[in-house]
């Protein structure tokens, strides 16, 4: 099924399709059950975002005891969401993506004309995978996923994908596994972990060259991660301070790093535990440096 129109609203009775794509121009809201039961479900709630990209009217809402589910990936375009409710694509993966460029919000905190992603509001969703996209920054403040208060919140893997920057604020954001790819910038301003799996940092992603094309680290930050660490940024990784570097599975650093204060590099965080991995492994690739500015530097291995 398909519909099309300036705003459209799911009521009163459940619903139940094959397929789904919904296409509006000032919005969607669901507030009754969707089923999408062999195929995908496509929601863009902001479908005129190349004309006003300004006007703010494009919400996806979800109320409050309603679940919206898809047997096939869950593709979400959007100027903002409102969910009290749940998004399940369980086994497949959930997509998002800011419709007008003005930028992803997630935790706890608000921007407006952004697309803001509770913590709340992620605890509801569902699904082996997910990849939120914005062509312009996506700022994350304090997520834990999967949220040890919430067993049935995200626990997949999580990928954030933006246009120009991504930066970590405020207090330790927490995924099962992350990969981070920006076009220009990555700031990790507060620390950082996986719980299961990898943890990578990438930027300058589309190859065009700038000042940014950096990851930052703020001073006395921890990074954690229960499988591999990887750096990849053009122009390099700074530190603002010391650091920790931690991996259960090595540690590639594949351009030059430079800190500004003591540097602690731990590339097999389980070697009690895996004593026979041989997985934990420090790569700086060729023609890479690894510099402390006369600071201390320690490794482990």
């Amino acid at each position: 099924a398909t519909g099309n129109g300036s705003s459209i609203e799911f009521n009163n009775q459940a619903s139940s399709f094959n397929a789904l794509a919904v296409s509006a121009t000032d919005g969607v809201t669901f507030n009754a059950d969707v089923f999408a039961s062999s195929g995908s479900l496509s929601i863009n709630a902001d479908a005129d975002s190349d004309e006003n990209a300004s006007d703010n009217n494009g919400t996806l809402t979800v109320a409050s005891s309603v679940t919206v589910t898809a047997s096939g990936n869950l593709s979400i375009i959007a100027n903002d969401l409102v969910s009290e409710g749940n998004l399940d694509a369980s086994g497949f993966e959930i997509l998002i993506q800011d419709s007008d460029g003005s930028g992803v919000v997630m935790g706890n905190q608000f921007i407006g004309g952004w697309l803001n992603l509770s913590q709340t509001e992620l605890d509801g969703m569902a699904a082996d995978a997910m990849t939120i996209s914005s062509n312009a920054r996506i700022n994350v403040y304090g997520v834990t996923l999967p949220n040890p208060g919430d067993p049935d919140s995200f626990s997949g893997a999580m990928t954030l994908d933006s246009g120009t920057y991504v930066l970590f604020y405020s207090s330790e954001s927490t995924f099962a596994s992350l990969t981070v790819e920006a076009d220009d910038l990555v700031y990790v301003g507060a620390n950082l972990s996986t719980t299961t799996g990898d943890l990578i940092l990438r930027s300058d992603v589309d190859g065009t060259p700038d000042f940014y094309d950096k990851i930052y680290f703020e001073a006395n930050v921890v990074v954690d991660s229960a499988g591999e660490l990887l750096l990849d940024a053009s122009g390099g990784s700074e530190t603002f301070g010391a650091i920790d570097l931690l991996a259960a599975d090595g540690v590639t650093i594949n351009q030059s790093f430079t800190g500004t204060g003591k540097v602690k590099i731990d590339a097999d965080t389980d070697s009690d535990a895996n004593t026979s991995d041989d997985s934990g492994t420090l790569t700086i690739a060729s023609g890479a440096t690894l510099a402390t500015n006369g600071n201390a530097l320690e490794i482990r291995l």
